[in-house]
């Protein structure tokens, strides 16, 4: 017994047409494509036109490619791909053999310039004017002035941050709030 083949409208026949020609269905809608376009000439005139415009493509590429010296052809792709960039560790280490210097002189070189970066860095911190190590900076303040903590004897105080815009808002009002949180 053989299979049953799935009958297709013309429509369905020529969505499956290119994949037909290309053989990328499976079996069964190949036959039903196959079959389809044995019945119908409009589908069979595109499939073969298809299968001509196919062979066309392959000796044109073939023609293309039988003109191109494949002996440096990959010489010639490497030359135009760019190479990835390499860690920045491995360019000082290459910066430095370039300049000949030995890897017993640099690293201790590098440790140098980082003791002194950060022994610059803590007497920056230590110097700082009084009052601008830590709390919230006073707008327009001359010199500018610092909060660290905040005191009221009002109703209530609210501290509004708004960090995108680096604004810092201090609400003070002397109304009680109500109880339960109801404006009248």
């Amino acid at each position: 017994m053989s299979p049953q083949v799935e009958l297709l409208s013309c429509r369905e026949a020529q969505e499956l047409v290119p994949l037909f020609v290309d053989g990328e269905l499976d079996a069964a809608r190949m036959r039903a494509v196959a079959l389809h376009g044995a019945q119908c000439a409009l589908c069979d005139g595109e499939i073969r036109q298809l299968e001509r415009l196919q062979l066309v493509l392959r000796d044109h590429i073939e023609q293309r490619l039988a003109g191109v010296a494949s002996e440096d052809l990959w010489k010639r792709i490497e030359s135009k791909l760019r190479k990835p960039p390499l860690p920045w560790w491995r360019r000082l280490h290459e910066a430095a053999a370039a300049w000949r210097w030995q890897p017993q002189v640099l690293w201790p070189a590098f440790a140098v310039f980082a003791i002194a970066a950060l022994a610059t860095a803590l007497y920056l911190r230590t110097n700082a004017p009084v009052g601008t190590t830590g709390g919230t900076m006073v707008a327009g303040a001359e010199p500018p002035a610092w909060i660290d903590s905040l005191e009221a004897d009002v109703g209530s105080v609210a501290v509004i941050d708004d960090l995108q815009n680096h604004t810092t808002v201090l609400w003070v009002s002397d109304e009680l709030p109500l109880a339960g949180g109801n404006d009248r």
